[in-house]
């Protein structure tokens, strides 16, 4: 159950990070990033085969700076086995670095080489898409009315099984099954973000991450 969370916040990105790609065509309002800055806190609740994973996520986007950060909090439980986590991912427009706030360890890749890996993981998925619209289409989901999510206009789709609330290019619900597994708790748009915010904390060892097959395939 390691890097539970992790894995299971970066799917819920996945379709979004994809649906910004190849894009040629006419796209809406929500799915261009029309913000300067970002903060947004999320709350993250799921169960898969008797496991539960519970998360708080602060992200922050700086489009201005072209630098992104995510911090992570949660547990998961399940199977006589509880475990804690704490992670935190920045991308400062050259480097991803993926953190490990408990073990004080993390690795690093640049960010075009997270960006490849990205669009491997979604192989499976057509590319050749203009807009949200089609993409959501041609992957067998559909687009549904706007609704209103703490108080903003939001984007609403429904592909691979999940709902989504899409604002300004940020997924600010999503629900499987009828029941809420990501939500955003609270919204701020072009706000002050201090520089420390992406910054490594003192005292984490960094290394170059591993994108060997071998590794790949541990």
């Amino acid at each position: 159950m390691r890097n539970c969370i992790f894995i299971l916040v970066t799917l819920f990105s996945l379709g979004l990070m994809l649906s910004s790609c190849h894009r040629s065509g006419k796209t809406t309002q929500n799915e261009t990033q029309d913000f300067s800055t970002m903060r947004i806190e999320f709350e993250t609740k799921a169960s898969f085969g008797g496991v539960e994973t519970m998360a708080r996520e602060i992200q922050w986007v700086d489009m201005k700076n072209n630098r992104t950060a995510i911090q992570t909090i949660g547990e998961t439980k399940g199977m006589g086995i509880s475990q804690k986590e704490e992670q935190l991912s920045i991308d400062d427009g050259q480097w991803v670095y993926t953190i490990d706030l408990i073990n004080k360890k993390g690795t690093r890749m640049k960010t075009g080489e997270s960006k490849e890996m990205a669009q491997a993981m979604g192989q499976f998925i057509r590319p050749d898409f203009k807009n949200l619209e089609e993409f959501v289409k041609q992957n067998g989901g559909k687009m549904l009315p706007n609704e209103t999510f703490l108080d903003k206009d939001c984007t609403v789709f429904e592909v691979f099984g999940m709902k989504q609330w899409l604002y300004k290019g940020q997924v600010l619900k999503v629900e499987m099954n009828g029941q809420v597994m990501r939500q955003a708790v609270k919204i701020e748009e072009n706000v002050s973000i201090p520089d420390e915010v992406f910054k490594i904390p003192e005292g984490i060892q960094i290394d170059e991450a591993d994108l060997s097959e071998d590794a790949s395939n541990e």
